[in-house]
């Protein structure tokens, strides 16, 4: 029997040194970890076991799991400069 494979996304971001969880398709997963390698390692460890109880799965079933982990890259935050305004001597006099 062929089963559907079940996806769910996490997308993680960097915030002031820490690594933070910002979305997630599993219901719970809150994370917030010092390095990159501990996040991993939390997502491995506590993802599956989210999954299993939200989704009442077996372990057996989350051989048709795939969990997919992307960084959220910052926004570049762009000095934006007023536009130059050129105003004629002569219209400043009429005014």
């Amino acid at each position: 029997m062929n089963k559907k494979r079940k996806t769910f996304r996490i997308v993680v971001d960097r915030d002031s040194d820490r690594w933070c969880v910002r979305e997630s398709d599993i219901t719970g997963l809150f994370l917030e970890t010092a390095t990159w390698e501990e996040m991993l390692d939390e997502i491995r460890t506590i993802a599956p076991l989210l999954i299993r109880k939200n989704l009442s799965m077996n372990e057996s079933d989350m051989a048709d799991v795939e969990i997919h982990v992307s960084v959220k890259r910052p926004t570049l935050r762009r000095k934006v400069t007023p536009p130059r305004i050129f105003v004629e001597q002569e219209q400043l006099a009429a005014m």
